[in-house]
């Protein structure tokens, strides 16, 4: 085999002194090759050893300079002599290939190690030895000497040498030929380098070669792919030139990036010069012309292609009829569909081959199904089978991704349903889509169906993917059970589970709270020993312990995770810290963060919010304060869930001030807060016993009340149950009974019904009241029974304490009450009356603050109107250093 030097592939003259051709044959036969030159090599330097020896050991004199030169001379004389000579074969300079402007010729300018220059003219000898040694250096991305020894075989055709004359040799040769070329030009694209691709494909065409369709699809789309257009068209009319067929795939790529839809002349230039060189490539063109969204964009233009078809005499396959059809149904215009359809039958007539096919009424199908016609899509799969024509997996495909696509679960199984009726065995395209549809929408055991019917078919599915997506909705759901039924449908099925795999399996079992189910999920896929746990399978374990509340076995698996060498990242560390901050082990949680800075890991807001929670927990207003500032001087934006702690451990504390402050604060850095930082803020002016100045941040929350320092008009915020609450929380521990009306009853209008925890409040106020209001008490049980809200320990206890046992037990006995047994009690059981009404709809929060304003307010008893309509000063405490003007409601609510 010829061996390729690592010089240019551009031509070289071949030259030399004359008298040495039979030394370079003599060469290039391969008969001075390594044993020879070793030999030569070692009898030199045995030489010089001798020589250096005999001076040192039995001559006085020291060797020469000249002496040592010339063995030295003489031996890189011989090495040089003897070194393999590496040619080329010649091209004649006469047919050299001509590259367009804008295309660069392989091998030019710089080149590779493993290019070469030719110099001889070889005989044409196809050799396997050849493909092979061409697709290995494809295989290893050595593109250059790949394209060497291309190069000889495409120069060997081009330098007039003789062909072989056996029809059967020229077939051989050609499709040796042609496999070659494309796996060259597959290696260039997946390279990246387009433009060689692109630069091979000239010379091919030049050469006479034939490239294939499926190689000029290729380089067309890479080329387009690397935005390279103006390439696409050059190399195209160069096709054309060399008389090669251009197929419909590579014409509509043309026609839809490099022919713009308003350049016409463009467009009628390509028709014209496709039309001139066959009458099939006209065929292809207008048929590619139809395919495309652009150049069809409306029914009249889908109308003058087909006429200018029918003129063309182009109109005689099922292919062009099948394509304007298909344009009409893309555009929702079903009624021309029919139109062409009916044309289409009415040619068949005339033109055998022409009858409508599946393409034509599954594109019928499929439009009436994506306009929700459900009962023309079914009565036109009726027609297909009566005209003999049996539907196929891809008649059902188009109808199954339409309905995925718009979420209609309910007629993809029916359509799903119907492939079975009508014998047709779906492929696994068809479930994937059910599959993604059902998970989209979260019905998993719907998903777990389609997944379980796709298994029992004849070539179950083997997408990877798949069984991930039905293991991640799952884990959505923190349904341990189903994500373990998965994992074990995939190793029955010899699919072997990966990290996407292990990591949605055990975060299913540690989103349900269920430590072991986790780690047993962890063992059963990593002891099949084909699947390595990366940082996320780590992380969901590490999540698992946490939500189990076993920080020690979080510990453990993150120093198990660093012993198996997987690196652990910023959400590992942050989980400890959270598992820390729940048990409020402040010295814990700070001695994680510092370890994770020392392992090179910059902590984030998530982080810090973490720590700020465990001094939360602890109720350590300081050190939260302190590790917010630090967080702040670190240069990290802090967030609203931030601020949100902050606010907690100064509600918790009572220290409305601060509270206010943080908030303020928070909104002064363009932080947007929460309705969650707003109770906080209401839940601290309440235990710090001012209802006043709890009512006031409630009427910020609600827009009511103005503030320089911010607004909360862009805001979309809704108060809460709880923001009511608070507030009226307030007001019942000094018996400001109607200042609670008051605040439920403006909860009601905002729709916001009540719960058990209000009806709570109320009826403290009741008793906190003097003196007691036995009766309002009483009065707003009963109606709070009879809307069939639940009820609790809590406000029975208090409704207990205002009335007292014996009329209590009457009140009971009166609205059948059931008083829960002492298992029950026990238990998280709730008392059950057992003659309610049916429940009353419950009132949701709106979605704007102008609906919630223009609600009409909820009908109650004429005292709860009286007490609201009133609005009489509460006697309560005022807040020291605030004095505010006393908290009403704007006048006409």
């Amino acid at each position: 085999m010829r061996r390729v030097s690592t010089e240019s592939t551009a031509p070289k003259r071949a030259g030399g002194r004359p008298g040495l051709g039979s030394a370079k044959l003599l060469l290039q036969q391969g008969v001075l090759r390594r044993p020879v030159a070793t030999f030569l090599v070692t009898a030199v330097l045995l030489a010089v050893c001798l020589r250096a020896l005999d001076q040192l050991m039995f001559s006085e004199e020291d060797p020469g300079m000249s002496d040592l030169c010339a063995f030295a001379a003489f031996a890189i004389g011989v090495v040089f002599f003897t070194r393999p000579q590496q040619r080329m074969p010649k091209v004649r300079r006469a047919e050299a290939v001509k590259l367009p402007q804008g295309v660069v010729r392989p091998g030019s300018g710089r080149v590779g190690k493993h290019e070469s220059r030719s110099e001889d003219v070889l005989p044409y000898e196809p050799d396997d030895s050849r493909i092979e040694e061409i697709v290995a250096a494809c295989k290893k991305g050595e593109l250059a000497l790949a394209e060497a020894r291309l190069a000889q075989l495409l120069k060997a055709r081009t330098a007039g040498i003789k062909k072989p004359t056996d029809e059967s040799i020229k077939e051989t040769s050609a499709s040796r030929f042609s496999r070659q070329m494309q796996i060259v030009l597959q290696a260039c694209i997946h390279a990246g380098d387009a433009e060689r691709a692109a630069a091979w494909t000239y010379m091919l065409l030049s050469a006479g070669a034939q490239p294939t369709s499926d190689m000029l699809h290729s380089v067309v789309q890479s080329l387009i792919e690397f935005g390279e257009q103006n390439k696409v068209a050059a190399l195209m009319a160069k096709a054309i030139s060399a008389n090669i067929s251009l197929d419909v795939k590579c014409l509509q790529l043309l026609f839809k990036y490099c022919v713009s839809p308003n350049d016409d002349d463009a467009l009628e230039e390509w028709i014209s010069r496709l039309a001139a060189h066959s009458h099939e490539d006209h065929f292809n063109c207008l048929l590619a012309v139809l395919r495309v969204e652009t150049h069809t964009s409306s029914v009249d233009r889908v109308d003058h292609w087909m006429s200018r078809a029918i003129q063309a005499d182009a109109a005689q396959g099922a292919d062009i009829y099948n394509a304007a059809i298909c344009a009409c149904v893309r555009l929702g215009e079903l009624w021309h569909a029919q139109r062409w359809l009916r044309n289409m039958k009415e040619a068949a007539m005339k033109m055998r081959n022409l009858s409508p096919d599946q393409v034509s009424y599954g594109a019928m199908i499929a439009g009436f199904a994506q306009q929700g016609e459900h009962a023309q899509a079914e009565e036109w799969l009726r027609q297909m089978v009566a005209a003999g024509l049996r539907p196929t997996a891809a008649t059902f495909n188009s109808v199954i991704r339409v309905y995925a696509n718009n979420e209609d679960l309910s007629n993809l199984a029916r359509w799903m349903s119907l492939s079975q009726e009508y014998d047709v065995q779906l492929r696994e395209q068809s479930y994937n889509l059910a599959i993604a549809a059902t998970v989209h929408a979260g019905q998993t055991e719907a998903a777990e169906r389609w997944l379980r019917q796709c298994v029992e078919m004849e070539s179950p599915i083997q997408n990877k993917a798949c069984y991930n997506s039905v293991v991640n909705a799952f884990a959505k759901t923190g349904d341990a059970e189903g994500a373990q039924r998965i994992v074990t449908l995939m190793c029955e099925q010899a699919i072997e589970p990966d990290v996407v795999t292990l990591g949605a399996a055990v975060h299913a079992a540690a989103k349900s709270g269920n430590q072991e189910k986790a780690e047993a999920m962890f063992d059963l896929i990593i002891t099949r020993g084909k699947t390595r746990p990366d940082a996320i399978g780590f992380n969901a374990l590490i999540n698992a312990s946490v939500k189990a509340g076993d920080a020690k076995r979080a510990e453990f698996w993150l120093r198990k995770m660093i012993e198996v060498g997987v690196e652990p990242s910023v959400v590992s560390y942050t989980t400890m810290l959270h598992a820390h901050a729940r048990c409020g082990d402040i010295a814990a949680a700070e001695e994680g963060l510092e370890r994770m800075r020392k392992n090179g890991i910059e902590a984030n807001v998530v982080s810090y919010t973490a720590l700020i929670h465990a001094c939360v927990k602890a109720g350590d207003i300081p050190r939260a304060e302190k590790w917010f500032e630090e967080m702040r001087g670190a240069g990290i934006q802090a967030n609203a869930v931030s601020y949100s702690s902050l606010l907690n451990v100064c509600a918790k504390a009572g220290d409305y001030q601060r509270a206010e402050r943080w908030l303020e604060q928070m909104c002064e850095d363009g932080v947007l807060p929460t309705e969650v930082c707003y109770n906080n803020v209401i839940d601290a002016c309440a235990k710090a016993d001012c209802p006043e100045r709890a009512e006031y941040w409630l009427r910020r929350l609600t827009g009511d009340e103005a503030s320089d320092a911010f607004s909360t008009s862009g805001m979309s915020l809704a108060p809460t149950r709880q923001s009511f609450t608070a507030a009226a929380q307030a007001y019942a521990r000094h018996g400001a009974f109607k200042e609670v009306e008051r605040l439920m009853g403006q909860m009601e209008d905002y729709g916001i019904s009540m719960d058990e925890f209000c009806i709570t409040v109320q009826l403290s106020s009741y008793a906190r009241a003097r003196p007691r209001q036995k009766d309002l008490a009483e009065l707003s049980f009963r109606r709070y029974c009879k809307r069939g809200l639940p009820i609790t320990k809590p406000p029975m206890h208090v409704l207990k304490s205002v009335l007292g046992a014996p009329r209590f037990a009457t009140l009971l006995e009166e609205l059948h009450i059931r008083l829960p047994s002492l298992a029950e009690s026990q238990g998280e059981a709730k008392f059950v009356c057992t003659s309610r009404t049916a429940p009353a709809c419950r009132g949701q929060n709106m979605n704007s603050l102008g609906d919630r304003l223009n609600r009409s307010p909820t009908k109650s008893s004429p005292t709860l109107l009286t007490s609201r309509a009133t609005l009489k000063e509460a006697q309560v405490t005022r807040c020291s250093g605030h004095k505010h003007q006393k908290a009403r409601w704007p006048s006409g609510r």
